[in-house]
């Protein structure tokens, strides 16, 4: 099963993502891919190898290119739902009753 993760590759990038590793740990999955960006103000997000045709939108690279593996803030995890997600949640709706 895969989890949302921030993966760090050799080269650079930064990756909030739906992370796996292949039974053997050779090779990692990186599944719904978003760069996280630095801009002036916070962070943004393209999307990882939105130029390829990947199947399933997974890619995977030898876990020898993988420098950490980190669990993401909540926010950035609802994020990348929100993101990949078919199914569109409305905001908790708070109701004040008198």
């Amino acid at each position: 099963m895969s989890e949302v993760k921030i993966v760090r590759l050799k080269t650079g990038e930064e990756i909030l993502c739906e992370y796996s590793v292949s039974e053997h740990r050779k090779m990692t999955h990186i599944k719904n891919g978003l760069m996280i960006v630095p801009t002036e103000q916070s962070i943004g997000f393209i999307p990882f190898m939105v130029y390829a045709d990947l199947p399933d939108n997974t890619f995977s690279v030898k876990s020898s290119h993988v420098l950490w593996v980190v669990d993401p803030v909540s926010d950035l995890v609802d994020r990348h739902q929100e993101t990949f997600s078919p199914i569109v949640t409305p905001p908790e709706s708070k109701i004040i009753v008198p």
